[in-house]
């Protein structure tokens, strides 16, 4: 069953444990828990450390996503064990986004 699509403010993703999946051939999947915290460049961020992934390379690297950039949905997630997904598409560099 498919998580459901829902706009979240991103500070009530803090201490909940996040997925990402990533665009590729194997559909990688990194783990780990948010933090929602104010970055002195970026403004309020959600920071997700990852402590699993499928693609061992990305263990132990951290995610930001910036509040005040990020309009995608976020996700309820029902498949790989975590309260909430973000599935990541590739931008070629220079391309607007949508």
């Amino acid at each position: 069953m498919a998580g459901h699509e829902r706009r979240t403010d991103l500070s009530q993703l803090d201490g909940k444990l996040i997925a990402f999946e990533l665009p590729n051939d194997g559909r990688s999947v990194l783990r780990g828990v948010g933090v929602y915290e104010k970055d002195e460049s970026l403004g309020f961020v959600l920071r997700v450390v990852v402590e699993r992934a499928t693609d061992k390379p990305f263990a132990g690297a951290a995610i930001l996503i910036s509040d005040r950039e990020w309009n995608g949905p976020i996700i309820a997630d029902s498949e790989h064990g975590c309260d909430y997904i973000f599935r990541l598409a590739l931008k070629t560099l220079g391309e607007p986004s949508a």
